[in-house]
């Protein structure tokens, strides 16, 4: 239980860190930190923390509607990581 804690703190983080990438002075510096000077490690820790909420979201029953109430964070996400890509890594 604890290392899913762990795991889930840094997904956030890491989707965080993500968000303050799209502000150009922030990507900079986050870049300079990177040992390589890239947001890979970044956007491959928001793909993991993707896959773990798509496996949540299947095992989430849908709605009467068929809607799934975490669908939109997923999708959140799935924008978010298209975003950075678009970024010069």
């Amino acid at each position: 239980v604890e290392e899913s804690q762990k795991n889930v703190a840094f997904g956030y983080l890491s989707v965080l860190l993500g968000y303050f990438s799209l502000d150009p002075e922030i990507l900079k510096r986050i870049k300079e930190k990177q040992a390589r000077k890239t947001l890979r490690p970044i956007v491959a820790s928001i793909k993991e923390f993707i896959g773990h909420h798509k496996t949540v979201d299947d095992l989430i029953a849908a709605d009467e509607d068929g809607h799934n109430p975490q669908a939109g964070l997923t999708e959140r996400l799935e924008s978010l990581v298209s975003k950075l890509e678009g970024l010069t890594f």
